[in-house]
Order: structure tokens, then sequence, then C-alpha cells
């Protein structure tokens, strides 16, 4: 099994738009074979913190890359990640990562790991507005019954919006904002908005009877204050659902991202 990490990628902060005209075979780059360099397991999530060193969430912890070697990451005595399964990693702008596990979510800061007590199972995906707060979508269920939207990650708390604050959606499988206080959330079948102060807003996909399209796994907002969803498109002044089409077929891509032109 093979390993790619390309560094252009992971850091996932706006940068300049490479040479279209450019091969990628005339990049450098490296490969990383399992096994190899000190990675032991496969790869399930990547992210960058501001001191440049890239970040491996395996089924087997953490681990830390500085460029040559991958180094499994140990907390420092007393201190722990509260699941040894990394699904989802997030580096913020103030040099933090925040760990998505199996059984909850830390934030490591300066090398110390802060467990949040509120025990979301599989948190994530992350998202850092333009004033620094951090959300992340949420596809578990609350103690009552209840199914988590997304939350707002304190430096102490998180705090989560679900169905019962007034939401169509029953996931957040995915999350982006155009503006401060204003959250989108991906789901099944449908994408929600929350906006600070007003009554939460509910699109159902306009997917027909194919349900192999009807999970929103991907939202990102551009410049222009358009969401674009996996599979749909929604404007943020009201209209939606359009969704792209390739040669006929429902585009449902997983992963998107905005390219900023210098």
């Amino acid at each position: 099994m093979l390993v790619a990490l390309c560094l252009l990628l992971a850091c996932g902060r706006p940068a300049q738009a490479l040479n279209p005209s450019t091969r990628i075979a005339q990049y450098g780059h490296k490969i990383w074979r399992i096994g190899e360099s000190g990675l032991d397991s496969s790869p399930k999530a990547i992210a960058q913190t501001t001191d440049g060193y890239i970040w491996v969430g395996t089924a087997n912890g953490l681990f830390r890359f500085d460029g040559i070697r991958f180094t499994h990451w140990t907390p420092p005595v007393g201190e722990r990640l509260p699941g040894q399964d990394v699904s989802q990693l997030f580096g913020a702008r103030d040099g933090s990562l925040y760990v998505g596990t199996e059984l909850g979510l830390a934030r490591v800061t300066n090398g110390h790991v802060y467990d949040y007590p509120e025990k979301q199972r599989l948190p994530g995906p992350f998202l850092e507005d333009s004033d620094n707060e951090i959300w992340m979508g949420q596809g578990d269920w609350e103690a009552g019954g209840q199914p988590r939207m997304f939350c707002k990650i304190g430096d102490l708390h998180i705090s989560c919006i679900s169905k019962r604050d007034g939401f169509g959606c029953t996931r957040g499988f995915s999350i982006a904002s155009e503006k401060p206080g204003s959250i989108w959330v991906g789901s099944e079948d449908s994408i929600c908005h929350w906006q600070a102060g007003e009554k939460p807003q509910t699109y159902p996909l306009n997917v027909g009877h194919s349900k192999s399209f009807s999970y929103v796994l991907a939202l990102v907002a551009d410049q222009n204050g358009t969401i674009w969803g996996g599979g749909v498109i929604t404007v943020r002044q009201g209209g939606c659902c359009n969704s792209p089409m390739d040669n006929g077929r429902v585009m449902s891509p997983r992963k998107l991202t905005v390219e900023h032109f210098l």
C-alpha cells in the first residue's frame, strides 16, 4: 500500500494557484509506503499546523511528520487522547490541532492535550470561520435520542445544535460558512442553514429517487458567498438546489476546495 502526502494540498489554506499548464510529474514529490519512515498504519485524516508539522490520523493513533520521518505522537505524562482511532484532524489558525476520535474530541495546544468533557463519538468535520470560531459537523446522537447537527467548540466545552432546535436535518456530514454567524450543514436528503438570531432553514435536495447522491458529504463557500455542496449548489440569497451534471450523471464529490487566484 502506498501513501502519497502532497504538502501543497495538506496545508488547506489559500495559496497562489499552480500553473495549469505544468504537468504534475514536473513537480517534486515523494511517496511513503506503509511501514516506511515510521508510519505503520493507513491514514484516515491529514492536517497541518502553523508550526509546519503535518499530522496524520490512523487507527493506531496520531503521527507527526517533519518532512523526513513520521513519529508516533505521545501525549505528556498524565494526559491522553480520548481514543486511539483518529478519523478527523483540523489545524486552527492559533496553532492548535483538533483531534476527532471514536470516543470524543481533544485539542492539542503547545504539546498539551485538552480532552473535552462532552463525549461525542466521531466528531468532525471541522471549520474555522472568519471570526476564528471553531465549529464541527456531528453525526452522533444525544442521550435523549436526538441526532446532533453541528457544534460550536469553545475553550472548555462543546455546545451542539440539533433537530430539537428547529432543524429539519438529521446529521452533520459537512460544514461551511460564508460569513461570521452563518453556518451551513450538509446532511442526508437536505442542507440546513443556521444564522444567529434567525429561524433555521432547511433545503431538501432535488435528487429524485437516487439515494446514492442523497448524502451531502462536502460543502464549501466561495468568494461570492455561494455554497457549493456535494451533488448540489446552494445560493446564499435563497436559491437551492441545482444538481451539477457530468455527461448526464449527477456528481457527488466527497471533498471540495475553492481556488484563490491572485
